[in-house]
């Protein structure tokens, strides 16, 4: 497990819990879970549970999903909707801690992917 914060000039700080699933060379494409803590300065925070980090093969990217249940069969229901500049740094937080566990140093996943 690992902890990062984020507070890129916004009114809401951004801390995620990062908990890598996979070992390298397992065929499961759910590589991390990440709780994700959002403080609103003096209003408070909210923790969000049981966001999963997702990868196929080592060349495709990684992609974020939001908390979800298990509905009938395969699909899955989200719990949790963010939407808008949120849902994208949200998203970034989660993606840029799990490439610092992943390759051992920070990079921006936003600057990957130029």
């Amino acid at each position: 497990m690992s902890t990062a914060t984020v507070t890129q000039h916004s009114p809401v700080s951004i801390t995620v819990e990062l908990h890598t699933l996979a070992a390298n060379g397992s065929s499961s494409k759910l590589k991390a879970s990440a709780d994700v803590t959002l403080v609103f300065g003096e209003l408070g925070l909210v923790k969000l549970c049981g966001f999963s980090v997702f990868q196929g093969a080592e060349n495709q990217l990684p992609r974020v999903s939001p908390p979800a249940r298990k509905g009938n069969g395969s699909h899955y229901y989200a719990t949790v909707m963010l939407m808008g500049k949120l849902q994208k740094l949200v998203y970034e937080a989660v993606l840029t801690e799990y490439a610092v566990q992943v390759r051992g140093h920070d990079v921006k996943y936003r600057e990957q992917n130029r």
